[in-house]
């Protein structure tokens, strides 16, 4: 079967990231599963990069700066059936449609996703990738409790302490942001995804999620804190309850598990606390070269945990107008 997939600056498909390890701004990528050939077509910008050698993949850079639907007729057979994914444009798919009638080239929709399947069993160099990130994530979130500790961080606003966050972890090696870091100070932390804004630290909950990037690898991870002397009594309740739900998944992690039990488990936790209707989100997800990656780790699972994959477990209590709490591990199953 061969894939046809296709990338620019809107798009941003990973799977260029996945095999070439860089992510050119414009390109196609046309893949033969059986033989296991890969033809990448790119323009003069990235001719000349380095393409990282693969064990079971054969891969041929070509280049390609007009004619592109001449030059893949060279590369497809009469009366072929070839696979998009839907990442695809709908009107780059009807530019596909038309150059190549004589050869009856059919194109068609590929109604699951075939590099979510290919990417979700990490290789051991894929994961020594994640672990190095998820260590700088450790070693910024050490940064941040030393600040709290002497009580640094109170007056500081999210944005500023997003930034110091990013140059902290810059210095230690990592080469970006996962994804725009989540820093929610008092009421702040109720809202589950907030963006960082300039709403000035104070003494009361202080929730943080962020993921660093190691040559694309992504980590994740929160935690929430309370910051002055005194917490709030409900703020430690909530806090006790997130760390048993999580502490409870983590437990049940090893291979061949089924996850919709795990992610049942943790929701018992805070349900039997009272709390199920301030649980909005699913446990978790998976993680790779992007920070979240399908499928989700939920009670609606149907999907068995296997070695080599990486997930999240993120439970997570958010009361209104008062604070929330999530903890949150990137987690190898190995």
């Amino acid at each position: 079967m061969k894939r046809l997939f296709y990338t620019n600056e809107k798009t941003d498909n990973r799977i260029f990231q996945y095999f070439l390890w860089f992510q050119p701004s414009d390109g196609w990528m046309l893949i033969d599963d059986k033989t296991k050939e890969i033809s990448v077509f790119l323009d003069g910008r990235y001719l000349e990069k380095t393409i990282q050698e693969q064990e079971e993949w054969k891969i041929e850079k070509v280049a390609h700066t007009q004619g592109f639907l001449k030059k893949l007729g060279d590369y497809l057979l009469a009366d072929e059936l070839v696979m998009l994914e839907k990442s695809i444009p709908y009107a780059v798919h009807e530019k596909l449609l038309s150059p190549d009638r004589e050869r009856n080239v059919l194109f068609s929709f590929e109604p699951k996703s075939w590099q979510q399947a290919l990417r979700v069993i990490k290789n051991p160099e894929q994961i020594d990738m994640i672990r190095q990130a998820i260590e700088i994530t450790q070693q910024v979130r050490e940064a941040i409790f030393k600040l709290a500790d002497s009580w640094d961080l109170i007056g500081k606003t999210e944005l500023r302490l997003r930034g110091e966050m990013i140059r902290t972890a810059l210095e230690l090696g990592a080469d970006g942001e996962a994804f725009d870091a989540i820093v929610a100070t008092g009421i702040n932390s109720a809202i589950p995804h907030h963006n960082a804004w300039d709403s000035v630290i104070e003494s009361w909950a202080l929730l943080i999620d962020m993921g660093r990037r190691v040559a694309w690898w992504c980590s994740d991870f929160t935690r929430t804190i309370w910051l002055g002397d005194e917490p709030h009594p409900e703020f430690d309740t909530i806090l006790k309850v997130t760390q048993q739900a999580h502490a409870k998944a983590i437990s049940l992690l090893e291979p061949w598990v089924w996850l919709a039990s795990v992610a049942q488990a943790a929701r018992k936790v805070i349900e039997d606390a009272w709390y199920a209707e301030f649980y909005p989100h699913s446990l978790g997800h998976w993680v790779g070269l992007d920070v979240h990656e399908a499928p989700r780790v939920s009670w609606r699972s149907e999907d068995i945990l296997e070695p080599w994959m990486v997930i999240t477990i993120e439970p997570g209590i958010y009361l209104p107008g008062k604070f929330g709490v999530r903890r949150e591990d990137t987690i190898i199953i190995l």
